[in-house]
């Protein structure tokens, strides 16, 4: 099981609730929480140059009408993600951690403003039945690295850990049920 950028308790966190369906944001707005500038050092810009290029014109096409809005027209959004999020910050998962009994990998980026090191940490530790847990952080990488320059390191590095999963249950001893 990988978990990239996981939302994670934070200690005195408030607890809020969704009582709304959906939120409102336009495309450029989205963009430029996507370029987390008040939380990368100044003049940092770690998007990949192509999402620069094309992103808020993909996104404002993708209503469910499926007709392009302009960039700055309000698209919107459930609010569903929110509920999971703010559920997520107060330690309420759909799963409990130690249930899972299957390897568990948790990556992030350095500058994520979601999970930290010490986060990142006590989360993972909660997994007590998985039977191999590894922990990366990734320099220069936010909460959507997966948008950004160092992707790469991300792929790279989940296939890494799968290949670890895969050489760990090829040399464990098989029961005849399996």
């Amino acid at each position: 099981m990988t978990l990239f950028a996981p939302v994670v308790p934070k200690p005195g966190s408030p607890s809020k609730s969704t009582e709304f369906s959906w939120w409102g944001i336009s495309p450029r707005e989205r963009y430029e929480q996507l370029k987390f500038a008040d939380v990368l050092p100044k003049g940092l810009q770690l998007l990949e140059p192509a999402v620069d290029r094309k992103w808020a014109a993909e996104f404002a096409a993708s209503g469910p009408d499926g007709k392009s809005k302009g960039i700055d027209e309000k698209l919107r959004i459930p609010a569903g993600p929110i509920a999971d999020f703010n559920d997520a910050t107060l330690d309420h998962y759909p799963y409990h951690p130690t249930d899972v009994r299957i390897p568990a990998f948790v990556v992030y980026g350095s500058y994520d403003n979601v999970i930290d090191d010490a986060g990142a940490e006590a989360f993972l530790s909660r997994f007590t039945s998985s039977p191999l847990k590894w922990r990366l952080r990734i320099d220069h990488g936010t909460h959507v690295m997966h948008l950004e320059r160092n992707r790469k390191s991300l792929y790279q590095s989940v296939l890494a850990f799968v290949a670890a999963v895969d050489d760990e249950s090829d040399s464990a001893p098989r029961s005849r049920h399996d």
